[in-house]
């Protein structure tokens, strides 16, 4: 942000990697979840590397706002009855997902599926039991392996559905008020989006028809 804003012309120098230890970023008045205060800390800590006169203990809040107000990235979709709808389709990895459970204290109805990547899955499965998810909607071509790993570990509350769609209608259903529906894949898109965006405005459009 200050190399763009004072349109500096920094020459980085080819230096071995060493390691930088930050602290979560606290901006004021902006309200962060806790994988984004991490991310504002990384970012500020690799400013301060480059530009080191700026000593930053906190950023400016205005270029937290628009770099984290992203569609697709946990964002609030709208709120039905009291039952908030969020759409993290960006979410196309366990450990993304993780980290989206890990954002909310209420109650869970999670949208998970799509296309199953080659990690492992287990510790999200055991995050969803020791979470706020009351119960898992699955859906897309992974839809038979997670159901597996979660009949494996024990997880009662899960079904399959045979498009996100109809997983997110049937969240829905369930929901009660205070309850969050949370498109967070954990999968990547390919098996029937051509990316994660799509996917996004896909469960966006199934919203707000459920809205009208």
């Amino acid at each position: 942000y200050a190399v763009i804003k004072e349109g500096l012309d920094l020459e980085v120098p080819n230096r071995k990697p060493t390691l930088v230890e930050f602290c979560p970023g606290e901006p004021r008045e902006v309200e962060l979840l806790p994988h984004q205060k991490e991310n504002v800390g990384a970012a500020l800590a690799a400013v301060n590397c480059l530009v080191e006169e700026t000593g930053w203990a906190s950023p400016p809040p205005g270029p937290v706002t628009r770099g984290l107000n992203l569609p697709h990235r946990l964002e609030s979709v709208g709120t039905i009855n009291g039952i908030e709808f969020i759409n993290d389709s960006k979410a196309t990895n366990p450990a993304a997902t993780i980290a989206a459970i890990n954002s909310f204290e209420e109650p869970i109805r999670l949208l998970l599926g799509g296309k199953a990547k080659r990690s492992s899955y287990d510790r999200l499965i055991s995050r969803v039991e020791s979470s706020s998810v009351k119960a898992t909607y699955l859906f897309g071509s992974a839809k038979g392996k997670l159901a597996e790993i979660l009949e494996k570990d024990g997880v009662a509350h899960f079904d399959t559905y045979s498009t996100m769609e109809k997983a997110a209608q049937k969240a829905f259903n369930d929901a009660g008020e205070g309850d969050v529906v949370l498109l967070s894949p954990g999968c990547s898109s390919y098996d029937r989006f051509n990316n994660f965006e799509e996917r996004g405005e896909k469960f966006n459009e199934t919203v707000n028809v459920m809205a009208n």
